[in-house]
Protein backbone atom coordinates (compact mmCIF):
# COMPACT_ATOMS: atom_id res chain seq x y z
CA UNK A 1 0.00 0.00 0.00
CA UNK A 2 0.90 3.41 -0.66
CA UNK A 3 2.31 5.63 2.24
CA UNK A 4 -0.24 8.84 2.10
CA UNK A 5 2.41 11.07 2.56
CA UNK A 6 4.45 9.34 -0.78
CA UNK A 7 5.26 11.62 -3.45
CA UNK A 8 5.62 10.72 -6.92
CA UNK A 9 7.29 13.94 -7.94
CA UNK A 10 10.19 13.12 -4.95
CA UNK A 11 11.09 9.83 -5.52
CA UNK A 12 10.82 9.17 -9.49
CA UNK A 13 13.83 10.61 -11.02
CA UNK A 14 14.18 12.76 -14.09
CA UNK A 15 13.56 11.35 -17.49
CA UNK A 16 14.15 12.37 -20.75
CA UNK A 17 14.83 16.15 -21.51
CA UNK A 18 18.95 14.66 -21.69
CA UNK A 19 19.94 16.91 -24.67
CA UNK A 20 18.28 20.01 -22.60
CA UNK A 21 19.87 19.39 -19.47
CA UNK A 22 23.50 18.96 -21.23
CA UNK A 23 22.66 22.40 -22.72
CA UNK A 24 21.68 23.63 -19.26
CA UNK A 25 24.82 22.52 -18.12
CA UNK A 26 27.23 23.70 -20.47
CA UNK A 27 25.80 27.40 -20.47
CA UNK A 28 26.00 27.60 -16.70
CA UNK A 29 29.66 26.29 -16.90
CA UNK A 30 30.91 29.07 -19.91
CA UNK A 31 30.93 32.98 -19.68
CA UNK A 32 28.35 33.61 -21.99
CA UNK A 33 24.76 35.18 -21.64
CA UNK A 34 21.97 32.21 -22.72
CA UNK A 35 18.24 32.68 -23.34
CA UNK A 36 16.31 30.04 -23.74
CA UNK A 37 12.20 29.22 -23.92
CA UNK A 38 10.46 25.75 -23.44
CA UNK A 39 7.33 25.47 -25.32
CA UNK A 40 4.41 22.52 -24.52
CA UNK A 41 1.13 21.92 -23.67
CA UNK A 42 -0.23 21.22 -20.32
CA UNK A 43 1.05 18.57 -18.63
CA UNK A 44 3.81 18.17 -20.94
CA UNK A 45 6.47 18.48 -17.91
CA UNK A 46 7.55 22.10 -18.49
CA UNK A 47 8.02 23.47 -14.99
CA UNK A 48 9.54 20.17 -13.80
CA UNK A 49 12.59 20.99 -16.05
CA UNK A 50 12.99 24.41 -14.99
CA UNK A 51 12.61 23.06 -11.29
CA UNK A 52 15.74 20.29 -12.52
CA UNK A 53 17.68 23.13 -13.66
CA UNK A 54 17.83 24.58 -10.79
CA UNK A 55 18.24 21.81 -8.35
CA UNK A 56 20.80 20.43 -10.83
CA UNK A 57 22.72 24.40 -10.82
CA UNK A 58 22.23 24.42 -7.01
CA UNK A 59 23.22 21.16 -5.50
CA UNK A 60 25.10 19.23 -9.01
CA UNK A 61 27.07 22.52 -9.90
CA UNK A 62 27.06 24.19 -6.74
CA UNK A 63 26.53 27.61 -8.80
CA UNK A 64 26.97 31.45 -7.13
CA UNK A 65 24.07 32.92 -8.98
CA UNK A 66 21.04 30.40 -8.38
CA UNK A 67 18.05 31.70 -7.21
CA UNK A 68 16.41 29.56 -4.39
CA UNK A 69 12.92 29.34 -6.80
CA UNK A 70 11.31 29.67 -10.01
CA UNK A 71 9.33 32.88 -11.04
CA UNK A 72 6.09 32.20 -11.64
CA UNK A 73 4.15 34.87 -14.35
CA UNK A 74 0.62 33.24 -13.75
CA UNK A 75 0.87 35.96 -10.98
CA UNK A 76 -0.66 39.48 -12.27
CA UNK A 77 1.54 41.26 -9.03
CA UNK A 78 4.59 39.96 -11.76
CA UNK A 79 2.79 42.05 -14.37
CA UNK A 80 4.82 45.06 -13.95
CA UNK A 81 8.13 46.34 -13.67
CA UNK A 82 8.40 46.84 -10.23
CA UNK A 83 6.53 43.76 -9.68
CA UNK A 84 8.91 41.62 -11.14
CA UNK A 85 11.36 43.17 -9.85
CA UNK A 86 10.54 42.52 -6.95
CA UNK A 87 10.30 38.43 -7.41
CA UNK A 88 13.43 38.87 -8.68
CA UNK A 89 14.85 40.03 -5.64
CA UNK A 90 12.86 37.98 -3.72
CA UNK A 91 13.88 34.44 -5.44
CA UNK A 92 17.92 35.40 -3.97
CA UNK A 93 16.87 36.60 -0.36
CA UNK A 94 17.90 33.16 1.18
CA UNK A 95 21.14 32.75 -0.59
CA UNK A 96 24.51 34.88 -0.14
CA UNK A 97 24.03 37.16 -2.68
CA UNK A 98 21.79 39.74 -0.93
CA UNK A 99 25.02 42.53 -0.81
CA UNK A 100 24.44 42.82 -4.92
CA UNK A 101 20.87 44.58 -3.66
CA UNK A 102 22.06 47.11 -1.45
CA UNK A 103 20.91 49.84 -3.56
CA UNK A 104 17.72 48.28 -4.24
CA UNK A 105 16.54 48.04 -1.03
CA UNK A 106 17.63 51.88 -0.12
CA UNK A 107 15.59 52.83 -2.92
CA UNK A 108 12.35 50.26 -2.02
CA UNK A 109 12.50 51.95 1.38
CA UNK A 110 12.31 55.31 0.06
CA UNK A 111 10.04 54.54 -2.70
CA UNK A 112 7.36 52.78 0.24
CA UNK A 113 7.87 55.87 2.21
CA UNK A 114 7.18 58.45 -0.50
CA UNK A 115 4.21 56.39 -1.11
CA UNK A 116 2.98 57.00 2.05
CA UNK A 117 3.45 60.33 2.16
CA UNK A 118 1.91 60.63 -1.14
CA UNK A 119 4.52 62.62 -2.57
CA UNK A 120 3.99 61.69 -6.49
CA UNK A 121 7.32 63.24 -8.18
CA UNK A 122 9.68 61.10 -5.44
CA UNK A 123 6.99 57.73 -5.84
CA UNK A 124 8.36 58.46 -9.65
CA UNK A 125 12.29 58.94 -8.60
CA UNK A 126 12.45 55.67 -6.64
CA UNK A 127 10.29 53.73 -8.49
CA UNK A 128 12.81 54.38 -10.96
CA UNK A 129 16.01 54.07 -8.89
CA UNK A 130 14.51 51.05 -7.66
CA UNK A 131 14.52 49.26 -11.10
CA UNK A 132 17.83 50.63 -12.08
CA UNK A 133 18.83 49.33 -8.68
CA UNK A 134 17.68 45.99 -8.90
CA UNK A 135 19.53 45.67 -12.92
CA UNK A 136 22.45 47.08 -11.72
CA UNK A 137 22.74 44.42 -9.10
CA UNK A 138 21.88 41.59 -11.26
CA UNK A 139 24.48 42.27 -13.79
CA UNK A 140 27.53 42.83 -10.94
CA UNK A 141 26.03 39.67 -9.74
CA UNK A 142 26.32 38.02 -13.16
CA UNK A 143 29.50 39.11 -14.04
CA UNK A 144 31.67 37.92 -10.68
CA UNK A 145 29.14 35.11 -10.05
CA UNK A 146 26.91 34.11 -12.66
CA UNK A 147 23.42 34.45 -12.71
CA UNK A 148 20.23 31.95 -13.03
CA UNK A 149 16.99 32.90 -13.88
CA UNK A 150 14.02 30.88 -14.49
CA UNK A 151 10.31 32.12 -15.56
CA UNK A 152 6.98 29.78 -15.82
CA UNK A 153 4.03 30.48 -17.69
CA UNK A 154 5.40 33.05 -19.87
CA UNK A 155 2.45 32.73 -22.27
CA UNK A 156 0.29 34.76 -19.00
CA UNK A 157 2.54 37.90 -20.47
CA UNK A 158 0.88 37.41 -23.71
CA UNK A 159 -2.44 39.61 -23.39
CA UNK A 160 -4.30 38.64 -27.07
CA UNK A 161 -6.73 41.38 -28.89
CA UNK A 162 -8.14 42.42 -31.95
CA UNK A 163 -5.60 44.24 -33.11
CA UNK A 164 -2.65 41.85 -32.12
CA UNK A 165 -1.05 40.63 -29.06
CA UNK A 166 0.53 42.86 -26.72
CA UNK A 167 2.68 42.07 -23.68
CA UNK A 168 2.82 42.76 -20.22
CA UNK A 169 4.63 46.14 -19.19
CA UNK A 170 7.02 44.51 -17.39
CA UNK A 171 8.14 42.66 -20.67
CA UNK A 172 9.58 45.42 -21.89
CA UNK A 173 11.68 46.50 -18.54
CA UNK A 174 13.01 42.56 -18.83
CA UNK A 175 13.51 42.73 -22.65
CA UNK A 176 15.75 46.01 -22.16
CA UNK A 177 18.65 44.15 -19.94
CA UNK A 178 18.03 40.44 -20.23
CA UNK A 179 20.16 39.66 -23.68
CA UNK A 180 23.07 42.08 -21.96
CA UNK A 181 23.80 39.91 -18.78
CA UNK A 182 27.96 39.73 -18.67
CA UNK A 183 27.08 35.89 -17.80
CA UNK A 184 24.03 34.18 -17.24
CA UNK A 185 21.27 32.10 -17.98
CA UNK A 186 17.53 33.18 -18.20
CA UNK A 187 14.84 30.35 -19.18
CA UNK A 188 11.11 30.32 -19.89
CA UNK A 189 8.62 28.23 -19.97
CA UNK A 190 5.50 28.41 -21.02
CA UNK A 191 2.73 27.81 -23.71
CA UNK A 192 3.26 28.07 -27.59
CA UNK A 193 1.73 31.00 -27.33
CA UNK A 194 4.20 32.57 -25.42
CA UNK A 195 6.33 32.41 -29.00
CA UNK A 196 5.46 35.79 -29.42
CA UNK A 197 7.43 37.45 -26.97
CA UNK A 198 11.05 36.18 -28.35
CA UNK A 199 10.35 36.40 -31.86
CA UNK A 200 11.47 40.24 -31.04
CA UNK A 201 14.72 39.46 -28.90
CA UNK A 202 17.63 39.81 -31.30
CA UNK A 203 20.55 39.61 -29.07
CA UNK A 204 21.47 36.88 -27.80
CA UNK A 205 19.15 34.70 -30.15
CA UNK A 206 16.99 33.04 -27.70
CA UNK A 207 16.88 29.18 -28.19
CA UNK A 208 13.33 28.16 -28.64
CA UNK A 209 12.72 24.11 -28.37
CA UNK A 210 9.42 22.48 -28.48
CA UNK A 211 8.91 19.99 -25.36
CA UNK A 212 7.00 17.15 -26.84
CA UNK A 213 5.20 14.18 -25.33
CA UNK A 214 6.61 10.98 -23.30
CA UNK A 215 7.17 8.32 -26.10
CA UNK A 216 6.51 5.03 -25.23
CA UNK A 217 9.77 4.40 -24.65
CA UNK A 218 10.07 7.19 -22.28
CA UNK A 219 7.05 6.50 -20.23
CA UNK A 220 8.69 2.78 -19.83
CA UNK A 221 11.85 4.49 -18.42
CA UNK A 222 9.98 6.66 -16.08
CA UNK A 223 7.80 3.57 -14.79
CA UNK A 224 10.89 1.63 -13.94
CA UNK A 225 13.04 4.52 -12.58
CA UNK A 226 9.72 5.18 -10.22
CA UNK A 227 9.75 1.36 -9.30
CA UNK A 228 13.19 0.57 -8.96
CA UNK A 229 13.15 4.39 -6.32
CA UNK A 230 9.95 2.74 -4.73
CA UNK A 231 11.74 -0.24 -4.14
CA UNK A 232 14.49 1.16 -2.54
CA UNK A 233 12.94 3.36 -0.19
CA UNK A 234 10.67 0.88 1.16
CA UNK A 235 12.68 -2.19 0.73
CA UNK A 236 9.35 -3.71 -0.94
CA UNK A 237 9.27 -5.04 -4.31
CA UNK A 238 7.04 -3.43 -7.26
CA UNK A 239 7.54 -3.85 -10.73
CA UNK A 240 5.54 -3.15 -14.17
CA UNK A 241 4.65 -5.86 -16.49
CA UNK A 242 4.81 -5.06 -19.93
CA UNK A 243 0.75 -4.47 -20.59
CA UNK A 244 0.82 -2.51 -17.32
CA UNK A 245 3.85 -0.35 -19.40
CA UNK A 246 1.55 0.18 -22.61
CA UNK A 247 -1.84 0.46 -20.52
CA UNK A 248 -0.28 3.25 -18.74
CA UNK A 249 1.34 5.13 -21.95
CA UNK A 250 -2.14 4.68 -23.60
CA UNK A 251 -4.14 6.23 -20.85
CA UNK A 252 -1.67 9.49 -19.86
CA UNK A 253 -1.09 9.83 -23.69
CA UNK A 254 2.33 10.37 -23.03
CA UNK A 255 1.45 13.40 -20.73
CA UNK A 256 4.12 13.69 -17.98
CA UNK A 257 1.29 15.20 -15.70
CA UNK A 258 -1.05 12.28 -16.16
CA UNK A 259 1.27 9.76 -16.23
CA UNK A 260 2.17 11.01 -12.69
CA UNK A 261 -1.48 10.58 -11.39
CA UNK A 262 -2.28 7.31 -13.13
CA UNK A 263 0.84 5.94 -11.73
CA UNK A 264 -0.03 6.69 -8.21
CA UNK A 265 -3.88 5.56 -8.60
CA UNK A 266 -2.17 2.21 -9.81
CA UNK A 267 0.67 2.15 -6.73
CA UNK A 268 -2.51 2.45 -4.26
CA UNK A 269 -4.57 0.21 -5.83
CA UNK A 270 -3.07 -2.44 -8.19
CA UNK A 271 -6.67 -3.81 -9.41
CA UNK A 272 -7.34 -0.13 -10.18
CA UNK A 273 -7.50 -0.39 -14.20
Amino acid sequence: MLDPTFSLEKLSEFVGREAILQDARAWLRDRGCHLAFFSGDYGVGKTRLLQHILDLARKELKYDGAPTHLIDLYHFRHHSPEGLARAIVASFEDTDNGGYFEFYYRARTKLEAARAAGDSGEIYKQLENLLSNCVSGLKKMSAERGLLLLFDTAEQFVYPSQKGNRFAPAWDWLEDWIGSLPRGVALFAGRPAADALFQQIQRPQPLRTSLNFFTSEESRAYLLATAKHWSNKTGLSFSFADEDIERLHILSQGRPILLTLCLELKMRKQEAF
